[in-house]
């Protein structure tokens, strides 16, 4: 313990307003519990989120509702299972901040000269935790060896049991948080376990490269400070299902640019015209794709737009063929837990618009029937139909922003030649 000695009967210093002997104090001595290293640091990481969960109770109370939501953002069905509480609760108490400092760290701060010095040691090594995943290299008895898939780091892990990796010729990647104890280093709460067979080690570690290229950060923040992702991404690659990006990139573009991509457009049969409204021409790939994938090119820009990485990745491989060395300009993606900045936000609601005209066009609506405006189209005076539906809509608009969605929709029901 550390100098200051406090009695039993003393009010316990971290707050609780309890007495030592009933708060604090009955946590000293946890690491005699056991002589097995798994059984000992499990005790230890048990006890301190007890006391957080103590300390906390009434401030984080308020806050947990939107904290999960934010940490189920990037999953597939936005649903925590009671099982995988344990990623949700450490992101709460060790990664996210909350007035600036993560709850762990507050704790550690305030009340860590007092702390018995097992648990002190343990708190500091979950504040210095994060959700990772790992490549399953071996395991030896109660150890296992892991590589984590993006630092690139090996670790020797202490497990409760031996661990039967089974078909040795399946790889195996898991998803965890790891701390950093004498012995090595051991998990923290649950472990997601997936057999590598469509390719979801790939899916995973692209999507960090993905990341990690928008953030422009190093690996270990990004880890430390994008838990939600982390898990996002994994919860996708065990799910196989892809994730929605809706990345828009900018390239600036002079009248020799503009005429050579459009000249590369028209020739390439991988890609076909779709319209030209308010001066942009829209393209979109003619094979399969997944989502929204767009080619917009105005006078002075050109667009890609991709719901997919694999699609946002064969956008940008063909435009650079077209015009290398451009600047790409990251315009949006969700990864970037960001509205668009301010300097870009014209060519965002650019593709906004667009955006939302395709759902309104491929959509069934009540008022005309149960079709979509584009089987309305086809129809003897549908345009003119279609016309009237958005003039009424129009008048009873007052946003400024919904008002220029409803021309553009105006304008996509209105070909505009192709000159």
């Amino acid at each position: 313990m550390n100098n200051k000695k406090i009695g039993r009967n003393d009010l316990c210093p971290c707050g609780s307003g309890k007495k030592y002997k009933k708060c604090c104090g009955r946590l000293e001595g946890i690491v005699n519990f056991s002589l097995d290293p798994f059984e000992r640091h499990n005790q230890l990481m048990s006890a301190v989120k007890i006391k957080l969960d103590e300390y906390y109770k009434k401030e984080i109370k308020k806050l947990r509702r939107d904290m999960q939501r934010r940490f189920l953002f990037f999953s597939v069905d936005k649903i925590l299972p009671p099982e995988h509480e344990s990623f949700f609760s450490d992101c709460l108490w060790f990664d996210y901040e909350i007035n600036g400092k993560s709850p762990g760290r507050r704790y550690l701060e305030e009340n860590g000269a007092f702390m018995e010095t097992a648990l002190r040691n343990c708190l500091e090594a979950l504040n210095e935790s994060y959700l990772s995943v790992y490549q399953f290299l071996s395991s030896n008895d109660n150890y296992m060896q892991l590589k984590d898939l993006f630092s690139g780091h090996e670790y020797r892990v202490i497990l409760k049991e031996a661990f039967d990796a089974g078909d040795k010729e399946k790889e195996i990647i898991l998803l965890g948080r790891l701390l950093n104890v004498p012995e090595g280093h051991i998990f923290s709460g649950m472990v997601l376990l997936l057999e590598n067979e469509s390719r979801q080690k790939d899916f995973v570690q692209e999507h960090f490269a993905y990341l990690k290229e928008l953030k422009d950060r190093d690996t270990i923040s990004l880890l430390k400070g994008q838990g939600e992702i982390i898990y996002g991404i994994f919860d996708h690659a065990l799910k196989k299902t892809f994730m929605n990006l809706n990345d828009i990139r900018a390239i600036s573009i002079d009248e020799n640019n503009r005429l050579r991509l459009l000249d590369e457009l028209s020739m390439n049969k991988e890609y076909t015209f779709i319209h030209k409204t308010d001066g942009v021409q829209w393209y979109a790939p003619s094979g399969e794709c997944h989502g929204y994938v767009r080619i917009a090119v105005s006078a002075e820009h050109l667009l890609i737009c991709a719901d997919t990485l694999q699609d946002v990745l064969q956008l940008r491989e063909f435009i650079n063929t077209i015009l290398p060395g451009k600047e790409h300009i990251k315009v949006n993606s969700l990864f970037r837990q960001a509205p668009p900045m301010l300097e870009v936000s014209d060519l965002w609601f650019t593709v906004l618009k667009d955006q939302e005209t395709e759902r309104w066009l491929t959509t069934v609506h009540e008022e005309l029937g149960n079709k979509t405006p584009e089987e309305i189209l086809k129809e003897d005076k549908g345009q003119e139909q279609l016309m009237n539906l958005l003039n009424r809509f129009e008048e009873s608009l007052s946003n400024p922003e919904e008002q220029e969605l409803i021309t553009y929709m105006k304008l996509r029901i209105s070909p505009e030649p192709l000159i």
